[in-house]
């Protein structure tokens, strides 16, 4: 939509009007607020990934991978 001059088919096209404006408007501030905050939409989500995480490693070869261990005396380096 922002790609150089209109061609002719496009030059009398309308620009937004106030109703899309204002439908756009919540849609680019919860885009910004989830691009910088999206703790709450994860922690919601995350008991549902997980129950789908043991469902496919009951019922595949799959394992969620685990963190690796460290050793203690490497730990306080």
């Amino acid at each position: 939509m922002f790609h150089g001059e209109p061609d002719e088919a496009n030059a009398s096209f309308p620009e937004m009007t106030w109703r899309e404006r204002a439908v756009m408007l919540p849609v680019g501030a919860m885009i910004i607020f989830l691009g910088v905050y999206p703790k709450p939409v994860l922690d919601r989500m995350e008991p549902s990934v997980r129950q789908l995480v043991r469902h496919v490693e009951a019922h595949s070869d799959y394992r969620e991978p685990r963190e690796p261990r460290v050793p203690l005396a490497a730990k306080g380096k």
